[in-house]
């Protein structure tokens, strides 16, 4: 009976139990795994080699050869190491065998504009969120935004000549940051606007599984305020996007990097 009892309540807790899934309504959020309990990556044995081919499928389905003297094309290289024999009259021989895969940390993006233009009538306050920036990635991302101070009356210098003593007008500008899909009149005032040198949190993004991996999704807001002190004129603000690849392994330098690769380990 007790037997039977443990049995029915296995079978309850598994029956109970449902894989994580993508599907409708289910959300499943990237495990943060930080730099202080993240593997770099391990050495290679020391009597590893580069194999003499390896396949790889490529975007139209089809396998690719790969081999040493153009493994810097692909993907992904194959080393293989820990040569082995025996020999004796033994009826049977153990041969343990290792296979080790270090697995990058990628990162795929997409940001549908890069620039803000705006035609401004009159005075007032307006906000604007036309830049969502859209991250793909294996693990976890950073994005900072940095600006310039002001956003100042353009071409300036051309009209009070060398005297520098009188500072271009401007006008405010803010920024924030949102992970909302859509964003409605009454987000406005619960954006965390900041002035450009304020905006230098480096924010962690969210990834939730979807069907084409894990997937982020940011907006970059701005707000100008334009008084009625403002001049007639053109004004601008510029600023960079750095998105921060957080755990990658060191291989990554040292093999593309020091290869054929660009300082950001793109081959």
């Amino acid at each position: 009976m007790k037997r039977l009892l443990v049995f029915m309540t296995l079978l309850a807790l598994a029956l109970a139990w449902v894989a994580p899934t993508t599907a409708a309504g289910t959300t499943i959020t990237m495990p943060r795994i930080t730099q202080e309990n993240y593997n770099e990556g391990e050495d290679l044995p020391d009597d590893a080699e580069l194999f003499y081919q390896w396949f790889e499928k490529g975007e139209d389905g089809n396998w690719i050869r790969r081999k040493r003297d153009d493994a810097d094309k692909g993907n992904a290289r194959l080393y293989v190491s820990g040569e082995n024999s025996g020999n004796c009259n033994a009826a049977e021989w153990t041969i343990d065998v290792i296979n080790h895969a270090s697995v990058a940390h990628w990162c795929e993006w997409q940001i549908n504009n890069t620039r803000f233009d705006w035609r401004i009538l009159k005075p007032g306050e307006y906000a604007g969120d036309g830049l969502r920036l859209e991250v793909w990635s294996n693990g976890p991302v950073s994005v900072k935004a940095s600006f310039a101070e002001d956003m100042p009356y353009q071409n300036w210098a051309d009209i009070v000549g060398e005297d520098g003593s009188i500072d271009a007008p401007t006008i405010d500008v803010f920024y924030a940051w949102s992970g909302k899909q859509v964003l409605m009149p009454e987000d406005m005032d619960d954006l965390d606007w900041k002035t450009p040198s304020e905006f230098t949190e480096t924010v962690p993004l969210s990834f939730t599984l979807r069907d084409d991996g894990w997937y982020s999704m940011v907006r970059l807001c701005t707000k100008l305020v334009v008084g009625r002190d403002d001049l007639s004129c053109e004004y601008e603000n510029t600023g960079q996007i750095l998105l921060i690849v957080e755990n990658q392994k060191k291989w990554v330098a040292e093999e593309v990097n020091g290869g054929n690769g660009d300082d950001n380990g793109c081959a």
